[in-house]
């Protein structure tokens, strides 16, 4: 597993632009803390696993961090897509 944070020192130069997600259901570890790097990605997209954890809510702590953001929220199927205002 690389980190976000990682992937950032790896390649300094970079801009980041879309940070696609698929975790099987460890949304929830994910965005429990040091969150801070959502801002930089214009594009988020998330596979939440809420069907598959029932009465658990692994999407929850995803929904909170970007209500914090200025960002738009789109739903296709299981898929959410976080796009930076």
């Amino acid at each position: 597993m690389i980190s976000i944070s990682d992937i950032k020192k790896l390649y300094p130069e970079s801009i980041p632009f879309i940070a696609k997600i698929d975790i099987e259901g460890f949304e929830h570890e994910l965005f429990s803390k040091k969150t801070n790097w959502i801002k930089d990605f214009y594009l988020i997209t998330l596979e939440i696993h809420d069907w598959m954890m029932p009465q658990q809510s692994p999407s929850q702590n995803f929904f909170h961090e970007h209500s914090k953001e200025n960002r738009d929220c789109y739903f296709r199927g299981d898929m959410v897509f976080s796009i930076k205002n």
